[in-house]
């Protein structure tokens, strides 16, 4: 978000006044949007002066220009509300910036702080809760925080949940020893037959476990139905949780997940520790700024809980912390990147560029890996803020509050998409979609339903599959053509049918609508099987697989991504974007890549995002854009290389914005960047964006790189493609990349080469290994390629099992008993290194006392004197660096 500020010295009205304001987009561009054809000063001191992940900052900078100093704030045209002119100076704004840069900073550590502690509650909770109730699952738990984080939302909002259904005192209006009178008799209605049922329908359960019935069921008769999908009653809803797992104060439990003792708390007295706001304007109290949960908190606390669980180990679900999660500003940056690289294809006129509402509408955006909804999320935020300054420029005033839930609506309903395959992944969108669409509700308890519209069910806009294996939809002819399904005109009008059912599925809100819309799916989906089968066109495990894959049921992955059988778009989508996962094919990660090993894009020794941008590419539309952030080692990377050629074939490059030695995962250490495609096979030669962070940097520094500003750590080139030259080669730029040229133009690997520079193992210590080191070395000698690897450097089972050693005997490496074996002289122990693997490897420290060591010299090394008690060695007993 950039801020903005400027003076119309010949307007009247404005005399002594500053307009004060942000946008996504350039300054200078909204400025001269703006101002018009008035005499415009900026400000140019101040722009972009502030690097923040929230929007309403120029709000929070007027406000405190008004309180701090008692500049005044013109009143809208209206009379309603306020303006963005604040009467003061440039030096006035120069000399209040610094103390406000400031304060808002500490604001943002002392956010991540509580941030940090919210996650560590839930998690704790998370395993508690898992650990001792063993019916209950990962997705059952994360459900139920989900609904009730979305109630803690409701109550704030004109308590449209009453504030005692949330509360421990809610115990005594139930009947005493009854372990699950909270689950059975308060939760289940609150959650099954209230706000997912309308009004006049609701039948309450359980009501002998309530003591209190009057108050209890008043309580409920003044909830509204809400629908939208989030309230829906799965399988396993069925199992009640305990009343001390909801209310518990700090007890001490050993969680085996974690391996460590950690406090832990009822999920109720969790919650109710913090205030709940669905946008976070004029917050720059620090107290209540402090303990306040919106939306994107929510985002960035689950992103890191889905990534604990997650995680390969305990020590690395240790390590997650609550800021496992793409910034604000990045997020921010890659949308309004990908959404003007859209504008510029699509508006080629005058007109076009004029009505960017319209194009913004017909746009389809996909995040293949949406996680917990950041890119899906900011995409429609944007896109509604841009449509929003489009109507402000045209007529001076913005939407009505009513307006902006249907143009919210129409663009989740037309617009967005996301895939993931995590079926928790996708519930936490669809909660974020929902708490952005009720901050635009006005409740009023006075009308039917409390005034509120039934909220659209997402189900069939945010889908759990993977995205990585397609549907095989057609069949391959002699000349390598294939006939599609859809080319047969039975099989097309049926799924139109289906295609349109779903459709009614969006807002409709009543029980019975709903069960015969999915009844009319299952009928649509059995019928289309029947006439693909006898149509011959796909295989029958294909038809399998679309007649048996259920939109309406979230709580398992479809074990394939098809976009005209899940979303009905058969062309491709406008803009891919979104933050894949980074996994590298290793020994933990060998089953995750299994299924993929057959796919066209498997490579081994590759990242699985490598194969997600494959597929993104894809999914693209004919000049669609693909903008991912990832880690920036592709480039010329040797498992990437199917990847590069894909990239360099199929798109043209259009930036590429390289943040160097910068983490912008606070929680994973890896170097990323921003990369933007066009998929454009037609144009062989051209030049692209290139940008690239240097030495030691900060958020700041980053900023600037994406916003072209002057920085010394920053290059901004405009490198060349020449497509035909870069099929299997590395993508070098700049200067100072020769040697990176000179190795990918080579085509000798390092295996070819005879290396005969190492240390001998002494003959009695070959002897008392049964002389199996002479075996190990010549392994050591044909796996050189990969220089330090924990794979090759001690026997693995592969190893073990073909040349029966023991697993973890060393190969390169030493293990302290090898070492302490081999009585080694002090030069010797000069070319014995201390060797730590990942879990010897802490966030701020490493282990001191290492378990491994490795033999390490340099290629020149070629001192055998240390080695004259020894028989002349063999070139077979070397080992080779």
């Amino acid at each position: 978000m950039k801020l903005y500020a400027y003076q119309t010295p010949d307007i009247p009205k404005h005399d002594g006044y500053l307009k004060i304001g942000e946008t996504h987009r350039s300054t200078n561009k909204r400025i001269h949007q703006q101002g018009g054809q008035v005499n415009v000063e900026k400000v140019p001191e101040w722009q972009d002066a502030i690097a923040t992940d929230r929007k309403g900052i120029d709000r929070l900078f007027r406000h405190f220009l008004r309180d701090k100093y008692g500049f005044h704030i013109q009143p809208n045209i209206s009379g309603h509300g306020e303006s963005e002119w604040v009467k003061c100076t440039v030096d006035d704004i120069k000399e209040a910036f610094p103390e406000f840069k400031e304060l808002f900073y500490q604001e943002q550590k002392e956010r991540q702080i509580v941030t940090d502690r919210f996650y560590n509650e839930i998690r704790n909770w998370f395993y508690w809760t898992t650990q001792e109730n063993k019916r209950i699952d990962a997705d059952y738990a994360l459900r139920l925080v989900v609904r009730l984080l979305f109630c803690f939302f409701l109550r704030e909002k004109n308590e449209l949940v009453p504030k005692e259904l949330l509360d421990a005192n809610i115990e005594k209006h139930l009947k005493k020893n009854e372990e699950y009178s909270y689950y059975n008799g308060i939760l289940r209605n609150l959650f099954f037959h209230c706000l997912n049922t309308p009004q006049g329908e609701r039948k309450y359960e359980n009501e002998k476990l309530l003591a209190d019935k009057k108050n209890v069921k008043g309580w409920f008769s003044t909830l509204p139905f809400l629908n939208g999908g989030i309230f829906d009653e799965h399988d396993k809803d069925d199992i009640p949780i305990g009343n001390d797992y909801f209310f518990s104060e700090r007890r001490k439990r050993s969680l085996t997940e974690l391996d460590e003792t950690c406090d832990v708390y009822g999920i109720i007295t969790i919650l109710s520790k913090y205030q709940y706001k669905l946008t976070l304007d004029d917050l720059l109290d620090q107290a209540e700024y402090g303990e306040t949960v919106d939306p994107e908190f929510i985002g960035k606390v689950f992103e890191s809980l889905l990534s604990c669980i997650d995680a390969d180990s305990k020590e690395n679900r240790r390590r997650v912390t609550g800021s496992y999660y793409t910034p604000r500003e990045i997020v921010d940056y890659m949308v309004n990147t990908s959404l003007d690289a859209y504008l510029e294809t699509q508006a080629t006129t005058a007109d076009d560029r004029r009505q960017t509402a319209n194009l913004l509408l017909q746009c389809r955006i996909l995040d293949p890996a949406c996680g917990s909804g950041a890119f899906p999320c900011e995409a429609m935020n944007i896109i509604m803020h841009r449509i929003e300054e489009e109507k402000k420029e045209q007529d001076g005033q913005g939407f009505s509050l009513s307006e902006r839930y249907r143009t919210k609506l129409k663009i989740v309903r037309d617009v967005i998409y996301g895939v993931d395959i995590q079926p928790m992944a996708v519930q936490i969108t669809l909660l974020r979609f929902f708490l952005t669409l009720i901050q635009d509700i006005i409740p009023d308890k006075q009308k039917s339903n409390c005034g509120i519209e039934p909220l659209p069910n997402l189900d069939i806009k945010f889908v759990c599959a993977d995205t990585l294996i397609p549907l095989d939809t057609g069949r391959k002819y002699a000349d390598g053509t294939s006939q599609k399904m859809l080319e047969n005109p039975i099989i097309r009008n049926t799924v139109k049918s289906l295609r349109d059912n779903r459709n009614q599925y969006f807002m409709a809100s009543m029980a019975n609508q709903k069960q015969g819309i999915r009844q009319i799916d299952k009928t649509l989906r059995e019928t289309l099987t029947i006439a693909m089968e006898n149509d011959g066109v796909i295989t029958q495990d294909t038809t399998k697989k679309m007649a048996t894959w259920n939109p309406y049921d979230q709580t398992k992955p479809a074990g394939f991504f098809d976009s005209t059988w899940m979303f009905g778009i058969e062309d491709g989508f406008d803009i891919v974007i979104g933050n894949p996962p980074y996994l590298k094919e290793g020994r933990i990660s060998k089953t995750i890549f299994q299924p993929y090993k057959k796919s066209p894009y498997y490579h081994g020794k590759m990242d699985l995002w490598y194969m997600f941008a494959c597929h993104g590419i894809d999914l693209l539309k004919s000049g669609g854009h693909l903008c991912f952030i990832a880690t920036n080692n592709w480039v010329t990377n040797s498992g990437a290389s199917i990847l590069r050629n894909k990239i360099v074939l199929d798109t043209q490059i259009k930036q590429l914005a390289d943040f160097g030695n910068f983490m912008i995962f606070e929680s994973a250490s890896i170097q990323t960047m921003i990369m933007l495609f066009s998929k454009n096979n037609q144009t062989d030669n051209y030049k692209f964006d290139y940008r690239k962070m240097s030495g030691d940097t900060i958020l700041a520094d980053v900023l600037d790189l994406l916003n072209k500003r002057t920085n010394n750590k920053a290059t901004y080139l405009f490198p060349k493609i020449v497509r035909k030259e870069l099929k299997n080669q590395f993508l070098t730029f700049g200067s100072n990349n020769s040697i990176l040229d000179k190795i990918s133009g080579k085509k000798t690997s390092l295996i070819e080469k005879e290396v005969a520079q190492g240390i001998v193992f002494p003959q009695d210590f070959l002897n008392k290994k049964n002389q199996g080191i002479l075996e190990k070395t010549y392994l050591a000698k044909n796996e050189v390629a990969n220089g330090i690897h924990p794979h090759y450097d001690f026997v693995n089972q592969k190893i073990a099992s073909s040349h029966n050693f023991q697993i973890g005997e060393g190969i390169f490496g030493l293990s302290t008993e090898e070492k302490e074996y081999l009585h080694l002289s002090e030069n010797e122990l000069d070319l014995i290194k201390p060797y730590y693997t990942t879990e010897q490897i802490q966030r701020y420290y490493s282990h001191p006392d290492n378990k491994l060591w490795l033999i390490y010299t340099k290629s020149s090394f070629k001192d055998t004197n240390s080695m004259k008690d020894y028989p002349p060695p063999h070139q077979n007993l070397w080992v080779v660096f």
